[in-house]
Order: C-alpha cells, then sequence, then structure tokens
C-alpha cells in the first residue's frame, strides 16, 4: 500500500511536470525545439511508474487485505497434522495453498537415485524477527 502511494505521487508529480511543460509550449511554440526532449523523457518516466503501479494494483488485488488472525493461525499450526488427516484431497490442496505461496525446486536430480530436491518454500506469511517487528509497526 505504501508503494502504490509513492507511485500514484510520483505519477501525479510527472503529470503535473508534463502539464507545465505544455503550459509553457502554449505559450511559446518557438520552445518546442526545447522541452521537446524533456517531455518525452517525463513520459516514459510516469509510463515507467504507471507500469509498476498496475502491477502492485494487481498483485493487491490478488490478495485478501484482511489481516491474520494470529489464534486461529496457532490453532491451525498446532494441529495441521489431524486438520489434513481429516480433509480430502481438495481441502488438503485448498489448505495448503492458504499457506503456502510458492514452492522452489532443483531444475535436475542430484543423482539418478534421487529425484529433483526442494529448495525453498516460502509461506504467505514472515515469521522473521524483520517480519514480525514490521508488522507490529503496522499494527
Amino acid at each position: 500500500m505504501e508503494e502504490k502511494k509513492r507511485l500514484e505521487a510520483s505519477i501525479n508529480k510527472c503529470e503535473k511536470y508534463i502539464a507545465n511543460i505544455t503550459d509553457n509550449l502554449m505559450k511559446d511554440p518557438e520552445l518546442l525545439p526545447m522541452f521537446t526532449e524533456k517531455l518525452k523523457e517525463q513520459q516514459q518516466v510516469k509510463l515507467s511508474f504507471q507500469l509498476q503501479l498496475d502491477e502492485i494494483e494487481e498483485n493487491l488485488a490478488n490478495t485478501t487485505g484482511k489481516p491474520i488472525d494470529l489464534m486461529a493461525l496457532l490453532y491451525f499450526v498446532r494441529n495441521l497434522d489431524s486438520i489434513l488427516e481429516q480433509a480430502d484431497s481438495e481441502e488438503k490442496k485448498e489448505l495448503l495453498r492458504m499457506v503456502i505461496k510458492e514452492i522452489e525446486i532443483t531444475p535436475a536430480a542430484p543423482s539418478p537415485r534421487k529425484g529433483r530436491q526442494i529448495t525453498k518454500i516460502h509461506l504467505h506469511f514472515d515469521f522473521t524477527p524483520a517480519g514480525v517487528k514490521k508488522s507490529q509497526k503496522t499494527s
């Protein structure tokens, strides 16, 4: 959300700059050669910010935005084995998708006997000391 606000402010600043150049050109068209490059440059910067903003808005749309209920999460983690035992295969998939964001796997098997290996599992939440500290500041 903070990144979105920053990008929106940058886009507004670019728009004001472009409007200022355009106003100056309307008043004195002879300035066109002097401002053409700056105008093109500023439009590119604005487009770059807009693309970043679109990507962030898409990411935000894909997240629920609801805060995680820590007690429910604690219950879920403590009882994960029994919850998964009782769930059917579709429920298991959905539960794991709620927790796991991405799994990184080696591109090739390290040996003929072993298959490809999991290198990292990225979760949808961050329990590292830095992540916990960051979430406490925003609460």
